[in-house]
């Protein structure tokens, strides 16, 4: 005898008045709503993020992997009264925006990472926290290589989540600040 059939809900249509979903693509950043879909940064964008503040985080290309030119991997903030780069990849360097936090309630804290080196003796992704607040940047150590690193990891706090790989394996990543 055949197995029950299944009943899947039908899928909601349209969003909550109040939801927002903030989308990287090779188009710009977009806003999501009820409403409808809006462009706020017509540039390409690997990842976008909205701080609590209202403001967009964003890295325009990942430029590494896609061939590009490390200038290509700035992290950027839009802001009430302008675009700033709010970190910069020097020559030889690309950067990774991973996650944006609101730290301690009145702050935006950004964890990154910076690729660096051509070769398996001189590869290196380090790990670094964004303090917008105070303006410092904390080292938090090696999460990369050659044939080795991360996925887009993940702040809450003083805890950093994520997929770790070498190789052919995988495994959990978590550090506590």
């Amino acid at each position: 005898t055949a197995p029950p059939a299944k009943t899947i809900p039908a899928p909601a249509t349209g969003l909550p008045a109040d939801l927002e979903v903030i989308v990287a693509s090779a188009d710009g950043t977009h806003v999501v709503t009820a409403a409808g879909d809006t462009v706020l940064v017509p540039r390409t964008s690997s990842r976008s993020f909205r701080a609590f503040d209202g403001s967009i985080i964003f890295q325009q290309t990942s430029g590494q992997f896609g061939g590009g030119s490390s200038d290509s991997t700035h992290i950027q903030r839009i802001a009430p009264g302008g675009d700033a780069v709010i970190v910069a990849a020097d020559t030889g360097e690309f950067l990774q925006l991973h996650d944006v936090d609101e730290g301690d309630g009145n702050d935006i804290v950004v964890l990154y990472s910076v690729s660096t080196g051509t070769t398996p003796e001189d590869s290196e992704e380090g790990l670094y926290r964004l303090d917008l607040l105070s303006g410092s940047t904390t080292y938090l150590g090696v999460i990369g290589g050659w044939e080795y690193g991360t996925a887009p990891l993940h702040l809450g706090g003083d805890i950093v989540v994520g997929e770790a790989s070498a190789e052919v394996s995988t495994s959990l990543l978590a550090l506590d600040l």
